[in-house]
């Protein structure tokens, strides 16, 4: 049964469990499950920023989630009416190839706040990408950094056609080679039959 408390709302499912709504001293919205006192805060909207937090007391984006997040679709606005100052992407390729990707383990008991997974990772290190491209790494507010993977794209496909662009100036060269081959076999050819009579 729901009741309005000093603390906010409780609720009591059955089973025991209680959830509340708080406004801790902070002044934040929390969600809190288990026990008024020592439950664990499940989300916080920031009274200041409007930020909300999933997993986190003190989220430094207008979303945070700490935990993994399934999602049937996410968008990015892309629209070219937003979009000034386009140009196209230039030495992608070189770019790329300067990237490292890497395997590794997060520090889980270091940062349990994170809520980290402990299952092997794949993916690059903020601090190397951003040496190459800036605009698809972050900083927050303690200076650690992420990374957006999704602005990556852009810089793969550049790179897969200036990749492209160079087999075909290869084909070119090997065509032409192979054409100038088959004329020299010819003229020895010729040269050695008249050699011969």
């Amino acid at each position: 049964m729901a009741q309005i408390t000093p603390f906010g709302l409780q609720e009591t499912a059955a089973g025991g469990e209680l959830w509340n709504i708080d406004i801790p001293g902070g002044g934040n919205l929390a969600f809190n499950s288990n026990s008024l006192t020592v439950g664990t805060t499940r989300m916080v909207i920031n009274d200041d920023t409007g930020n909300v937090g999933i997993g986190t007391t003190n989220p430094s984006q207008k979303l945070q989630v700490n935990g993994t997040v399934l999602a049937n679709g996410l968008t990015v606005p892309s629209d070219l009416r937003y979009k000034e100052d386009i140009a196209s992407l230039s030495n992608s390729l070189n770019r790329v190839l300067a990237m490292r990707g890497v395997q590794y383990q997060w520090k889980r008991e270091e940062f349990p706040e994170k809520n980290f997974g402990q299952d092997s990772q794949l993916g690059f290190i903020a601090q190397e990408v951003e040496a190459l491209y800036p605009e698809v790494v972050f900083t927050d507010s303690e200076g650690y950094k992420s990374l957006d993977y999704s602005r990556l794209t852009p810089v793969l496909v550049e790179a897969m056609k200036e990749q492209q662009q160079l087999i075909k100036q290869q084909e070119s060269t090997l065509e032409k080679a192979l054409a100038k081959i088959a004329q020299l076999e010819t003229t020895v050819h010729a040269l050695s039959a008249k050699a011969a009579s």
